[in-house]
């Protein structure tokens, strides 16, 4: 127990001294896109959904690092193991569309495309809310928003895809989160386990939990389990949250055209402490970007 208390609180202190050196990255980031960037480049013609995009990647990481922050006060002792689990989880979709919204290596038609997805998709969860609310207004108001944006996707020369639901879009279909969370984050493994946690599964509770023995009741025989952190379970989520959120920066800041070195150095000093696989550090693969 201590070993495992002792790793837990190392890395910790690893993702607490990371996003203070984030904080200041970003606060330090200029306002407009460098002049040979990605960002600006697509501003000339479709400046509301450069805007639109880096918006939403700003809310995003300031979403992943309250998660961050989080998990390191849910392990204070008494620490709260499905509260561990389930929080890192809701943080993985919400980083994995802002990295999406601002990936550096799509065209300006296909960040349109995923824009006008991401909008209709809210809209429709918003219009269902309302009716689940019972508050007839809203509804009536967020249904005839999502017509004009789609009049205003086809003005553009979209289409909208069906069935029109929350999975549909304008010009490309919304992904859903365990598709999104796998091609943004390559991290869908370890989404689906969190999230059996998150729905009750006893196979996923059988792998994050310590098993101390077996257990035979009413004659049915079964697995004692202490709900508990262990080494294992806990680098899982701290290590699947890091590599969410670094991403999520990585990609808002070439996008943006910002000299990537001082990210660069947190991110592999983070990495070194968090104990982070050589071939999942993705930032080693992706030139640094010249301001």
């Amino acid at each position: 127990m201590s070993s495992t208390r002792d790793a837990v609180r190392t890395m910790c202190m690893a993702i607490e001294q990371y996003l203070d050196g984030v904080t200041d990255v970003v606060r330090a980031w200029p306002a407009a896109p460098a002049t040979d960037s990605v960002a600006a480049k697509e501003a000339i013609s479709t400046s509301r959904f450069v805007m639109m995009a880096a918006s939403h990647a700003a809310l995003s990481i300031e979403d992943g690092g309250d998660h961050l922050i989080g998990l390191t006060k849910l392990v204070v002792e008494p620490a709260t193991a499905t509260a561990c689990f389930t929080c890192i989880r809701s943080m993985l979709e919400s980083c994995a569309i802002g990295a999406w919204l601002v990936d550096p290596n799509i065209d300006q038609t296909k960040r349109q495309a995923r824009v006008f997805a991401f909008r209709r998709s809210g809209m429709i969860e918003c219009r269902k809310f309302a009716s689940c609310n019972a508050n007839t207004v809203m509804e009536v108001e967020f249904g005839k928003k999502i017509i004009l944006l789609e009049q205003e996707a086809t003005a553009e020369g979209f289409s909208l895809s069906v069935p029109p639901d929350s999975k549909s879009g304008i010009g490309i279909k919304m992904p859903g989160a365990t598709e999104m969370i796998r091609d943004v984050l390559g991290l869908d493994e370890n989404y689906r386990l969190l999230s059996g946690i998150a729905h009750g599964h006893q196979w996923a509770r059988q792998i994050m939990y310590k098993q101390t023995g077996p257990a035979q009741v009413a004659g049915t025989q079964g697995v004692l389990l202490t709900k508990t952190l262990s080494t294992v379970s806990f680098m899982l989520i701290i290590q699947s949250g890091f590599l969410a959120l670094t991403k999520l920066l990585w990609n808002r800041s070439c996008f943006w055209g910002i000299n990537t070195d001082q990210l660069e150095e947190l991110v592999e000093t983070a990495a070194d402490r968090l104990q982070i696989k050589v071939h999942n550090r993705f930032w080693r693969s992706t030139a640094t970007v010249e301001s």
